[in-house]
């Protein structure tokens, strides 16, 4: 894990919502955002990440990148959104590789305490 972008290592992030973060949608579910994204740019102070519709319009500082062209949905429903990069923690390909692995197990041990 790094705080700071190295683009020849980096290729995911995790996005730590701050607590001051500001719900456009109170009702928003805060925990879709406790995945990793894929890095698509960083453009500095902004990183543009892969993510879905359901991410759109739930944070205020988070926003989708669009070409004003489009609605900027594939048929999905994914989307690239642009998120404060003081948010994020940066991995490599193998570290994001671990951390899936590791939600992926909590999930499946949090499924058998239902």
């Amino acid at each position: 894990m790094a705080e700071v972008y190295d683009p020849h290592e980096h290729v995911f992030v995790l996005v730590k919502l701050p607590k001051n973060a500001v719900l456009i949608d109170e009702e928003a579910p805060v925990g879709m955002w406790r995945d990793l994204f894929e890095i698509v740019l960083h453009t500095g102070n902004r990183v543009w990440v892969r993510g879905t519709y359901m991410h759109v319009d739930s944070i205020y500082d988070a926003v989708q990148v669009g070409d004003c062209k489009s609605k900027g949905y594939d048929d999905e429903g994914n989307c690239i959104l642009s998120v404060p990069a003081e948010w994020c923690s940066y991995y490599s390909e193998a570290e994001a590789e671990n951390i899936a692995r590791l939600m992926a197990a909590d999930l499946e041990l949090l499924s058998y305490a239902r």
